[in-house]
């Protein structure tokens, strides 16, 4: 019971954790590439990269500013598709969140501060259920890491006794950020991959 894949699952969720994801939810219920959250205004396109192992994958983003703080919003579909819909927010200090939805459900969501993942870092299956579970200090893994299957049933566990560098050592893409490419490095890239 305790490893239960469930937001509602006090030993893996505070309760201002949970209120967040549920808040995000809805959030970016009305949320397109053409549209930022309510509160904000259209700022400006601009590229961007993210990189998924050897692959890096550039995308159109839609920058937005709050009309009642400093923070900055990015939406984006990388894949040309509303069906994703991916969301970045941060304070000028580096203080925020990634978090994707799919078809309209929240898919996975990245805490970050100081421009560092720093805190929760959750993946969920299709029916709201979790798939992975991490908690991260200062851009490195600490405690438990936890994936279930689609049936709820315990994947892994694994536990990092220090802080480990899970971003530059794992197998895949652990971390949902993206950041600015020019359009001189879009175009060498394109050269490069044809």
């Amino acid at each position: 019971m305790e490893l239960t894949n469930l937001l509602s699952n006090t030993n893996l969720f505070t309760a201002r954790e949970q209120a967040q994801i549920e808040s995000l939810k809805l959030k970016y219920q009305h949320v397109t590439t053409n549209s930022g959250p309510v509160g904000t205004v259209f700022v400006k396109k601009a590229l961007r990269q993210m990189r998924w192992g050897t692959y890096t994958n550039i995308f159109r983003a839609r920058c937005f500013s709050y009309t009642n703080s400093t923070a900055l919003e990015e939406v984006a579909s990388p894949y040309d598709t509303e069906t994703y819909i991916w969301a970045k927010y941060r304070t000028p200090e580096g203080d925020g969140y990634n978090v994707i939805f799919w078809e309209g459900k929240i898919a996975a969501y990245q805490e970050f501060k100081a421009g560092k993942l720093d805190g929760l870092w959750v993946q969920f299956f299709d029916g709201g259920n979790i798939g992975r579970w991490q908690r991260f200090d200062h851009g490195k893994a600490v405690g438990q890491h936890l994936t279930w299957d689609a049936d709820g049933e315990i994947g892994q566990k694994v536990v990092f006794r220090v802080p480990y560098d899970l971003l530059n050592n794992a197998v895949g893409n652990v971390s949902m950020d993206w950041e600015e490419t020019s359009s001189k490095k879009v175009s060498v890239l394109k050269r490069f991959t044809q």
